[in-house]
């Protein structure tokens, strides 16, 4: 069995975080170790985490001297058998455009989007604008395997290492093992599907339930009012999501309700707050 090479595109939280998942203890040991690089488009800030190995945007993690740290995508990206892009989605168009000359070729590199979100100018969402910058057929429609990893994941507990689980969605099962394969360790589990629409558009209409959540906690309206804004918002999201295709029980699973509930509850939720 050969090793991943699995490369990770941006060094905010979220890859901080996957880059340590994926260095750390491992649930199958008996996996090769897999080749992890993690770029960054900003190579002053870059250079500074390869030599401290650490962030300020995350204090808690110290990155494993394992892990290849470059601003150079073209030495980032060679060989990449998993790409995880961990960029903000309204840089994605940009970031993507940059280091398309670099990818592999549909059969040889995978990617898997962690980014929540849509597109504000196009409304795609962050598997959308991938395909869309690489000139390539939607997800799931072309040569490429695309992915998307999402759940219930506030960065700061996950650096902690304290449970947690996520769903990674993707038509062809084969990269979702992979994945799961890949970042399953004791204190998280990963789940598989296949409505990789349904667990975008989850990740990103949750989010316009917790600054409702936020304005109610600003109100002091009580946690009665803030349960109901999140049965009747999740009925609303389940609902645009079955009309635009998506799986009316993934609005209910980890990547639905697990999502929504910690968004709109945790002290760390951005948009909440």
């Amino acid at each position: 069995m050969m090793p991943e090479r699995i490369t990770i595109l941006g060094d905010g939280q979220m890859g901080l975080v996957l880059a340590a998942i994926l260095a750390g203890d491992r649930e199958a040991p008996d996996r090769p170790q897999p080749g992890i690089t993690l770029w960054g488009h900003d190579a002053e800030a870059i250079e500074h985490l390869a030599q401290t190995r650490r962030s300020d945007r995350l204090p808690q993690i110290v990155v494993p001297d394992t892990i290849e740290i470059t601003p150079s995508s073209a030495a980032a990206l060679d060989g990449a058998t998993i790409i995880l892009c961990a960029v903000p989605t309204q840089f994605i168009r940009s970031v993507m455009g940059r280091v398309r000359a670099h990818i592999g070729a549909p059969d040889e590199s995978a990617i898997v989007s962690v980014s929540k979100g849509v597109e504000t100018s196009t409304l795609l969402s962050p598997l959308g604008v991938i395909a869309d910058v690489l000139n390539e057929p939607t997800p799931g429609n072309g040569a490429r395997s695309f992915g998307v990893l999402s759940g219930p994941t506030i960065a700061a507990e996950l650096a902690k290492c304290l449970p947690a689980t996520m769903v990674v969605a993707s038509t062809d099962d084969e990269l979702s093992k992979r994945v799961q394969a890949q970042l399953s360790t004791s204190w998280l589990r990963i789940y598989t599907a296949t409505d990789a629409l349904g667990v975008e558009l989850a990740g990103a209409t949750k989010n316009v339930i917790a600054i409702a959540a936020g304005i109610l906690d600003g109100l002091h309206a009580g946690y009665n009012a803030k349960s109901a804004l999140l049965a009747r918002g999740l009925a609303e999201i389940a609902r645009l999501g079955a009309a635009m295709g998506a799986q009316r029980e993934t609005f209910f699973g980890v990547a639905g309700v697990g999502d929504l509930a910690t968004t709109c509850f945790s002290p760390e939720g951005r948009n909440r707050s």
